[in-house]
This record gives structure tokens, C-alpha cells and sequence, in this order.
């Protein structure tokens, strides 16, 4: 072992030396009050839209509790709640690709989003969709590779995706034999106030907590 004996830290009392760099990066953009207005402003309307939407997403699991079988008995009801989560589940990823083509049009020849607000929205339905759908039932089953290849990811073998958080989905490739165990995957990655957007490749095994971005 290490024995330290007679040792005296003394405080920093006497500071000299700035360790916070107060100069401006050239990378990090100045952005003006009217310019960050207009985002705030924008991302609320696009906020309260996407809100609209989500909230009419409940009407085919509620038309079909409601009027197409109305269940009569608590035993009769089990098979109804079943179809009513998966309708709903389906929904909520229908709407997914529709925000998530809509936001990424064009990422093939461009780096950054076309819309920052509409890509901040995009990004916050995305986790919700992961957070509060029952998505994650189909997590390590077959049924969740068909899931990936139908949100737009490139899927060339067998996978395991015990995932964690996927953003960007279309723009993920998984190799063959791929496992993923609660790990995060993100088709960007921000420098200040720079979004980069590109295809992010997925190999071998990613153990827990690892995250893969962009050209990682």
C-alpha cells in the first residue's frame, strides 16, 4: 500500500490564474434576442401541434373499447386491453416516422437539420415514445428487428437490441450478430450549438450505458 505521513495541503486562498476560458469559440454561433425569439416561438407552436396530434392517437384504441366490442365482463375485457395497448403502440409509431421523415428530409446531402425547432420536437416524441409506449415488450424477440427495418433502420442480420434510448432510427445500421444491451444510439451529435447529423453504425456487442453516435 501508499502511506502518506507529514503531509499538509494548504488552501487556495491565493487564486491567480482564470481556469474559465472567457473568450468566444468560433464554432459556438452568436444567436441575437429576435433570432432565439423566433425559436422559442416556433418550437411552442410545433410543441402544441404534436400535442394535438398525440392527443387524437387515442381515438382508434378508444373507438375500439368504446363501440367496435364494449367488453361486459372483467374477463371479456383482458383480450380488449391487450388490443387497445398494441393499436396504440402501432399508432404511436406511425406517427414516429411520419415526424422522423419529415424532420430528417434531405439528411442524405446535408449535416444539420433543416428546422432546429421541428428537430427538438422530434427529439422529445421520440423519447416519449420509448419512455411510455410498451415498445420495450419487443425488446431481444424478432418482432423488434421487424420494428427497427420499419422505422427506417438498416438491419443486415441477426440482432439482439435490448436497448436503452435509439434517436435518428433511420439513420442507424446494425451489422450481423449485433447485440445491444441497454445502450444508447444516436444518429447526431452536438458541438455548442451545432447539430451534426449521419449514419451511425452499429457492430459486435455494447455492453450497458455505452452510447454510439454519428461517425463513432
Amino acid at each position: 500500500g501508499v502511506t502518506v505521513s507529514k503531509s499538509l495541503v494548504s488552501p487556495a486562498t491565493h487564486v491567480a490564474t482564470n481556469l474559465v476560458n472567457d473568450r468566444h469559440h468560433p464554432r459556438n454561433e452568436l444567436v441575437t434576442g429576435w433570432e432565439l425569439g423566433r425559436i422559442i416561438l416556433l418550437n411552442t407552436i410545433l410543441h402544441i401541434i404534436m400535442l394535438v396530434m398525440v392527443a387524437a392517437s387515442f381515438i382508434p384504441a378508444f373507438e375500439l373499447w368504446m363501440n367496435l366490442i364494449k367488453p361486459q365482463t372483467p374477463l371479456g375485457a383482458v383480450p380488449v386491453v391487450v388490443a387497445c395497448v398494441i393499436i396504440q403502440t402501432v399508432v404511436w409509431l406511425i406517427l414516429l416516422r411520419a415526424v422522423e421523415l419529415l424532420t430528417l428530409a434531405g439528411s442524405g446531402s446535408r449535416t444539420e437539420p433543416w428546422c432546429v425547432p421541428l428537430y427538438m420536437v422530434y427529439q422529445s416524441l421520440c423519447y416519449s415514445v420509448q419512455v411510455w409506449s410498451f415498445v420495450s415488450l419487443l425488446w431481444g424477440t424478432p418482432m423488434m428487428n421487424t420494428v427497427l427495418r420499419l422505422q427506417g433502420a438498416d438491419v443486415q442480420g441477426r440482432l439482439l437490441y435490448f436497448g436503452f434510448r435509439i434517436y435518428e432510427v433511420a439513420l442507424a445500421t446494425f451489422g450481423d450478430g449485433v447485440v445491444v444491451d441497454e445502450s444508447g444510439i444516436s444518429g447526431h451529435y452536438g458541438v455548442f450549438s451545432t447539430i451534426t447529423l449521419g449514419r451511425c453504425y452499429i457492430d459486435g456487442i455494447m455492453h450497458q450505458r455505452c452510447f454510439t453516435l454519428t461517425r463513432s
